[in-house]
């Protein structure tokens, strides 16, 4: 019966710079329930699908929309860390889970929030000690100014001072770069090579 239908909300980047992740997370999604009779666990799905564009600016008008309009049971998705952040609130107030299927921010209240991904911190945090112990000098921080980066960064420079490596940007801090307009680094080059960096990060 229609009342056994689970209405999920997926909202994913299907335009601006992740529209290659967020179309593949779609696709990944239908191709599973066109192969398994649009049900998950036995109950038919009926998916409603959302644009997060680059980030909270869209992500959350889309995501309210799903939740108070279309009155989605279950939210899922989003490709940026930002979005994440931008979102939770929403979540919580409509106490309705959060399935997220791509890198995570650190998140307090987890209550409502399962992640089938990696928190975003943790792949800098793993690869700091292998970079220490394999770099013989100082390592030059840079990455993009958003969620994402300061979250990967973070995770890489705060494991890698603990592990007594040294950064090599002149302040002893990452380097952050516009997001997403960049597309030119040699300017960016340029600084590195004033400074005693053995490797980029």
């Amino acid at each position: 019966s229609a009342d056994d239908t689970v209405k999920i909300g997926l909202v994913a980047s299907l335009s601006g710079t992740y529209e290659p992740v967020g179309t593949e997370l779609r696709d990944g999604f239908k191709l599973y329930l066109d192969t398994h009779g649009d049900k998950l666990g036995g109950r038919k799905v009926e998916l409603i699908v959302a644009d997060e564009g680059d980030g909270p600016p869209t992500a959350v008008p889309a995501a309210t929309k799903l939740v108070k309009k279309d009155k989605v049971d279950v939210l899922t998705g989003l490709v940026g860390g930002g979005s994440v952040n931008g979102v939770l609130p929403l979540i919580q107030q409509a106490k309705i889970p959060f399935l997220g299927s791509n890198a995570r921010p650190p998140v307090k209240d987890i209550e409502y929030v399962w992640t089938t991904s990696f928190l975003s911190d943790e792949p800098g945090k793993a690869i700091a000690p292998y970079i220490k112990e394999k770099v013989d000098g100082p390592v030059y921080a840079i990455g993009p100014d958003y969620q994402g980066g300061h979250d990967e960064l973070r995770g890489f420079t705060e494991e890698f001072k603990r592990v007594k490596g040294k950064l090599a940007n002149p302040d002893g801090k990452t380097t952050w770069t516009p997001f997403p307009k960049t597309t030119n680094f040699m300017p960016y080059f340029a600084e590195i090579a004033k400074t005693d960096a053995k490797a980029v990060y």
